[in-house]
């Protein structure tokens, strides 16, 4: 059991990373948000960027970025 636990840590910390990576890497201009312009470089995002805009300040904060990711990823399991 003690093993799942830090497994589970170690790939929730892992993905966690990488999404913060890739959204770095996008924020081109380095304030902390992504533009619509920006997003360009993650397609299924830009392509829905207003519905992840829940605060509709026409950016997505890390947040929404992360939240975006999930449901790309669920939609594309679900697809599977």
């Amino acid at each position: 059991m003690r093993h799942l636990v830090i497994a589970a840590t170690l790939f929730f910390s892992a993905t966690a990373s990488a999404q913060s990576s890739e959204f770095s890497a996008l924020d081109r201009n380095r304030d902390g948000y992504l533009s619509r312009i920006e997003a360009l470089g993650a397609p299924e995002i830009y392509k829905r960027f207003a519905q992840f805009d829940k605060d509709s300040d026409k950016r997505l904060s890390p947040a929404e970025y992360t939240a975006a990711q999930a449901d790309n990823d669920q939609r594309m399991q679900r697809d599977a």
